[in-house]
């Protein structure tokens, strides 16, 4: 089950019971986080440029939906029970963003090694998304 589909089975769970602040913080973090869904096909797409310099502008065109992202986040307030957690996915964010413009410099240099280990940190953040994602609905709806 995808993220986005977990929110939605969540957030009719919240609709059914009636918690207003929970549900209007899934709508606006669902709004903000919708361009995530096509980071990591995005990140293939740069990956397998037909050069660098290509590699180089589409990393950096995903970095900068990535700083979006991260400024949409910073517009949330999350509830009180998930605002740790919350903090942990906008710093999960900020290190993608940061590992995607590592990636674009590193394609533009044309160094290869350090785009592969770029990529591979991209790998690495995405991850920590997920995990930070999942405390925080885990944190908005514990009982």
């Amino acid at each position: 089950m995808t993220f986005r589909r977990l929110l939605a089975v969540l957030a009719l769970g919240v609709l059914i019971g009636g918690c207003g602040e929970v549900q209007g913080f899934l709508d606006d973090y669902d709004l903000a986080t919708r361009p995530l869904a096509r980071v990591a096909t995005d990140i293939s797409v740069a990956a397998t440029a037909e050069d660098d310099a290509a590699a180089a502008r589409e990393f950096e065109r995903v970095a900068d939906d990535t700083g979006q992202v991260n400024q949409r986040l910073n517009e949330l307030d999350a509830p009180d029970a998930a605002k740790a957690e919350f903090e942990d996915v906008k710093a999960a964010v900020r290190r993608l963003e940061r590992h995607l413009r590592q990636a674009a410099a590193a394609a533009r240099k044309g160094d290869a090694k350090a785009t592969d280990t770029a990529v591979k940190r991209l790998s690495v953040a995405g991850k920590d998304i997920a995990k930070a994602q999942t405390a925080v609905v885990s944190k908005l709806f514990q009982k």
